[in-house]
């Protein structure tokens, strides 16, 4: 099975640098994002997906119903897929969350500490057991599911699954806005990372 990942197209809380997983209805696509994400799905729209899901967050949601006109397919909605969970950091923005955010990813990707966390929110053992939970929903004859996510999530699972990554790759190679990331999960392999072959 391969999982096309692709990250929503720039947001608000991009250009306000805010974290948001809670809030559902903020923080909607701009005007840059809606461009990113139709330039950035020429690669896949000739692609038979069997399954096709999106987080539930307004700027993933928005995103998909852009690629759903193109590729003339219906999204399901799944929790499992949401950013990560910032804790005390949610809905805020500035140097200091950012720093904590950064600081987790480091101690997840680079030093495999998967129990980090920022203080009530999640460590990488919750974003995996969500994950986990969210292959069990896709039927095991699918051969190319479509995952529309976010950076963070992304840049999580692939440091987990795809073990041709070397450490830390995704760390230091943020997936981009409206960009796309394949995950070979039978081979454990990445093929694509921001629309480059890995």
């Amino acid at each position: 099975m391969k999982i096309y990942f692709i990250r929503h197209g720039e947001s608000e809380a991009n250009i306000t640098m805010a974290y948001n997983s809670r809030n559902y209805k903020i923080h909607p696509l701009t005007e840059i994002g809606k461009k990113q994400i139709e330039s950035g799905i020429e690669i896949i729209e000739n692609i038979k997906f069997d399954e096709y899901y999106s987080s539930p967050i307004l700027r993933a949601i928005e995103s998909s119903e852009i690629i759903s006109k193109k590729i003339k397919k219906e999204y399901i909605v799944a929790e499992e897929i949401k950013e990560i969970d910032m804790g005390i950091f949610e809905g805020e923005k500035g140097k200091i969350a950012d720093d904590a955010y950064r600081n987790m990813l480091n101690e997840w990707i680079l030093n495999r500490c998967y129990d980090k966390k920022i203080e009530n929110g999640e460590s990488f053992y919750d974003v995996e057991k969500r994950f986990e939970i969210f292959l069990g929903k896709i039927s095991k004859e699918s051969k190319n599911v479509l995952v529309v996510s976010h950076a963070g999530f992304i840049r999580a699972i692939f440091s987990k699954y795809a073990e041709n990554f070397s450490l830390g790759y995704t760390f230091y190679n943020k997936i981009n806005n409206g960009k796309i990331a394949i995950l070979d999960l039978d081979k454990k392999e990445g093929l694509l990372w921001n629309n480059k072959e890995i």
